[in-house]
């Protein structure tokens, strides 16, 4: 049984609410960058349907920048952000510097692949892929041994549409084929 909680103008309306009380969370403890998160990700969560949000989520994270130069966080958020923007040259500059932060994280290395997908750049998007699999193998043996792929369906899907937007249909494919092997 499948329960309608919005129709359209229902979900509207209370985007519209969210977007008038979230940014009381900031204003309640300015200094909490959780709280700052928060905003920052339903703002580019909004964004990918509403542009306007786009913008005022790169103010935030830019003053969070200024606020904490060394949190890594707000990096990860611009290169969402200008992903939204379309804007997949500093997308590509902010995921290689937040890479840098830690390579040893495998959802970072999916950001870099996935920015190397998006500005045509197949060296990078191979070796940030290469060190996906070699990080999740080594945590898990039916990744090493061919019994499980180090992507999951998400991340599957993510890279068919990435390929798919810049019109790489074969490599979309691809992804498209594994991800319906997965199931």
């Amino acid at each position: 049984l499948k329960y309608k909680l919005f129709d359209i103008e229902g979900a509207v309306k209370f985007i519209e609410a969210t977007t008038r009380e979230i940014p009381k969370i900031i204003e309640a403890d300015p200094y909490n960058l959780n709280y700052w998160m928060t905003v920052i990700n339903f703002y580019n969560a909004v964004g990918a349907y509403e542009p306007v949000f786009i913008s005022k989520a790169e103010a935030l994270i830019k003053e969070c920048m200024r606020m904490s130069p060394e949190y890594q966080w707000p990096y990860f958020a611009l290169t969402e952000n200008y992903i939204l923007k379309k804007d997949y040259e500093n997308a590509l500059l902010t995921a290689k510097k937040v890479v840098g932060f830690d390579p040893q994280n495998d959802e970072l290395q999916i950001r870099l692949a996935l920015t190397g997908v998006l500005t045509s750049r197949m060296n990078v998007f191979d070796s940030a892929l290469e060190n996906v699999r070699k990080i999740r193998a080594s945590k898990n043996m039916n990744i090493t041994s061919g019994r499980k792929p180090a992507l999951n369906e998400n991340e599957m899907l993510v890279f068919a549409q990435a390929f798919k937007e810049i019109k790489n249909y074969e490599l979309s494919l691809g992804f498209y084929r594994e991800l319906l092997a997965f199931s």
